[in-house]
């Protein structure tokens, strides 16, 4: 468990290739602080050979409705 799992509860996701089983890159949950204000950000890192395939798109959506459905936040960000 990662420390910001056990502090927070949420932390960066492994994305495993469905197909292939292999790990691609991880994503999902963080905080930020943007302002002075703390900020739920979904974030993603992929392997450039995975790029254009609209996985990270996919890991975004996913993300997205998880944390609404599971936390209820007001909103949420993604800083490029």
């Amino acid at each position: 468990m990662t420390t910001a799992q056990q502090e927070r509860g949420l932390s960066l996701w492994a994305f495993v290739h469905k197909e292939t089983g292999h790990l691609i890159g991880r994503g999902g949950p963080s905080f930020q602080e943007v302002e002075g204000q703390e900020e739920l950000e979904i974030g993603w890192a992929l392997a450039y050979n995975y790029w254009g395939q609209g996985l990270a798109s996919e890991a975004a959506r996913a993300a997205r409705d998880y944390l609404f459905w599971e936390l209820g936040p007001e909103r949420l960000i993604s800083i490029i």
